[in-house]
């Protein structure tokens, strides 16, 4: 049987001199649901190679599901934890994972399975700090398959081994936002850029908190301030303090 690992295309892989240390495939870690996780280790931290999947907070307590416009509107104005499917399709669990508002993501019960945690905003700038510029950073995060038919400069790599996708985000308001035209993707569907949460707060907004995205096109992996209430993927980070 193929391996996860090797099917994304490092199971060996050389590393630039842009990446401070080398990385390794580090441990594999499960959820409360059961759902097994890669890791690779860059730089002096161990990320998720998946998005997750969880649908329950780690104490057991179920995480409400919000498929509806209308449902996931009202989170976000009860300030609730919820998540859905990406594209309400729950077939694509397996490659993107679920998307989450940040209620659910900073939630005390805790999201990240044990022994692991949301990374903060101080994580994304640490990460990204290993490249020598966004542009480099995304083209080594993104998985070789997310790109842009017409143009992706430059080509992804994911000689970092942290596979990005393309898991598109949900507004605040309910809207979904996937699809972009009719371009079609190697192995992806038309869904649009990665975005994934952060645990820090906006501080100049406390309706809004930290994200990271990486474009489609250009491979630029930003910092960005998002609503609460948007639905996003989620990164795991091993807890090296426990």
């Amino acid at each position: 049987m193929v391996s996860f690992l090797a099917l994304l295309g490092f199971a060996s892989f050389r590393v630039k001199e842009y990446v401070d240390r080398s990385l390794s495939i580090a441990e594999m870690v499960k959820d409360i649901d059961g759902n097994s996780y890669n890791t690779v280790k860059i730089g002096d931290q161990v990320w998720f190679v998946e998005n997750l999947k969880v649908a329950r907070f780690r104490n057991g307590d179920t995480i409400p599901e919000a498929g509806t416009k209308e449902s996931w509107a009202k989170a976000n104005y009860m300030g609730q934890p919820a998540w859905c499917h990406v594209n309400n399709d729950s077939s694509t669990d397996s490659l993107y994972g679920k998307l989450y508002n940040w209620y659910a993501v900073s939630d005390p019960r805790g999201l990240a399975p044990d022994g692991c945690r949301i990374p903060s905003y101080d994580d994304w700038v640490r990460l990204r700090s290993l490249f020598e510029s966004p542009f480099k950073a995304g083209a080594s995060l993104k998985h070789t398959s997310y790109r842009s038919s017409t143009r992706t400069d430059p080509p992804p790599t994911n000689e970092s081994g942290f596979s990005a996708v393309p898991g598109g985000q949900r507004f605040h308001d309910g809207s979904l936002w996937f699809s972009f035209g009719n371009e079609p993707k190697p192995v992806y569907p038309n869904y649009d850029e990665c975005s994934i949460w952060s645990i820090t707060t906006y501080r100049v907004s406390p309706n809004h908190a930290w994200s990271v995205s990486v474009h489609r096109v250009n491979n630029d992996f930003r910092i960005k301030e998002s609503q609460k209430g948007c639905g996003f993927s989620v990164r795991c980070l091993i807890d090296n303090n426990k």
